[in-house]
């Protein structure tokens, strides 16, 4: 879409007083100043304003564009498709495997040399083919920039912990122990979307992790937290059975993660 701004800016000043155009105007301007203020935001939360954008863009299809259109189409459209090749190559070499390099270079050539060749057709007036290039170039760009996430295990943290329960035979969903898993110091939603609402996020209660370690429930306690836990667990008179560790990269922090996986102990004494 970034490709097409320039004219659907075009197609807002121009055609403003045609009432579909107004009504696309109504639709989108509002909606995204809102978005754009409020303090907490993801990138999706203004997706439904994009309808309209959308739709002044395809009108802008059907327009002789002016240069300044023309200039904004290619100066935001080169912005994107850098954007999302410089994404693709920073999350790669952060976290990528040699094999994963395929997406990269799908998502660099689709985003930039297959998108600037529909640039160079818009800007020689040809809209129908250069949207047709650019819709091939979206696709290819998206499918593999979500194909390299899809492979960056140490990203999808929440996953390898529930890989970990069940490689250990310690899966609450599956009868394996018992419930529910209890987390020290680690809190993403996804892992609760996971397990399952039971899950306890203690966040730094080491004492209640210790309390459900005794209960019979697993326990992934984050590196930060160690020591404290440890410390609570002597007191408490248990030495915590360590059955392995998650690796990988909070990308809601940008933090390096390690946790490690607990299973029921027993008593310093063996009672």
């Amino acid at each position: 879409m970034a490709w097409l701004l320039g004219g659907g800016l075009q197609t807002a000043i121009v055609r403003r007083h045609e009432a579909a155009i107004r009504f696309a105007i109504a639709w989108f301007l509002p909606a995204f100043i809102i978005f754009e203020l409020s303090p907490t935001k993801l990138p999706h939360y203004p997706l439904p304003a994009f309808g309209a954008l959308a739709w002044l863009c395809a009108v802008s299809l059907d327009l002789p564009l002016k240069l300044w259109a023309k200039i904004v189409n290619v100066v935001l459209g080169l912005i994107g498709g850098l954007f999302l090749t410089a994404i693709a190559v920073a999350v790669w070499q952060k976290l990528g495997t040699p094999g994963a390099l395929i997406y990269v270079v799908a998502v660099g050539a689709a985003a930039l040399a297959v998108a600037i060749f529909a640039g160079w057709l818009f800007w020689r007036r040809h809209p129908r083919s250069a949207f047709g290039f650019l819709l091939a170039a979206g696709i290819v760009s998206h499918l593999g920039l979500i194909s390299l996430v899809a492979s960056l295990k140490p990203m999808w943290v929440s996953q390898n912990m529930a890989r970990a329960l069940t490689d250990a035979h310690l899966d609450p969903r599956q009868g394996l122990s018992a419930g529910p898993v209890a987390v020290l110091g680690y809190a993403e939603p996804s892992f609760v979307f996971i397990i399952g609402t039971q899950t306890k996020l203690l966040n730094e209660d080491a004492q209640g992790a210790v309390a459900a370690l005794t209960d019979g429930q697993p326990l992934f306690v984050e590196s930060r937290y160690e020591a404290t836990f440890q410390a609570a667990a002597k007191a408490t008179g248990v030495t915590p059975h360590v059955v392995s560790v998650v690796k990988g990269w909070n990308y809601s922090n940008g933090r390096n993660v390690v946790l490690t996986l607990y299973d029921n102990p027993q008593p310093v004494d063996g009672q």
